[in-house]
């Protein structure tokens, strides 16, 4: 059993609509992980502009990529689709205009194997420039309390006994 396989399985659900002209810098970027216990689950939201069949190309190839379509359900209920099909200890999200760094699942899952934290918010630069540090959380509630209640820069311990985001959340289109 090589390292990889030990290591705790993250769920990276990724909902996709219309995406075609983000979808290879995204999924390079994604495939290029150093941490590679993950399996990413795509929810496409009826895309009309070829996204649905690049993204059934990549998990022709790729046996950690899944998809399932959805029939226009928003962001946040593609979302929740992509999370009740999540099979990972951990879960978290990557828009598909949006490029995780080669280490992010990685830094990711070790703070919050260290520091046995229920969540943890990732590092992340703006189209500004500004920079958010890395923080870890025992208390899953502190999800909106961060820096920003966007769910793209955070890796949380999924809840078995309910897979959706609990309680419902409201007031950011992301989490709709």
């Amino acid at each position: 059993m090589n390292q990889d396989e030990r290591a705790p399985t993250v769920s990276i659900v990724m909902p996709v609509f219309n995406s075609m002209e983000y979808l290879q810098e995204s999924f390079d970027a994604l495939l290029s992980q150093t941490y590679k216990n993950f399996e990413c689950i795509v929810v496409d939201d009826s895309s009309t502009d070829g996204s649905f069949d690049f993204v059934k190309e990549k998990s022709r190839l790729h046996k950690n990529i899944r998809l399932f379509r959805s029939s226009r359900k928003g962001a946040g209920g593609a979302r929740n689709v992509g999370i009740e099909k999540a099979s990972g200890k951990y879960v978290c999200f990557l828009d598909s205009d949006d490029l995780f760094s080669s280490d992010l699942i990685g830094r990711l899952v070790a703070a919050a194997e260290s520091e046995d934290a229920d969540l943890a918010a990732c590092e992340y630069r703006d189209t500004l420039g500004n920079y958010y540090a890395l923080k870890t959380s025992a208390d899953r509630s502190q999800l909106l309390d961060m820096d920003n209640p966007n769910v793209w820069n955070k890796l949380f311990v999924a809840n078995q006994e309910n897979p959706g985001l609990e309680p419902q959340v409201y007031g950011d289109k992301d989490l709709q």
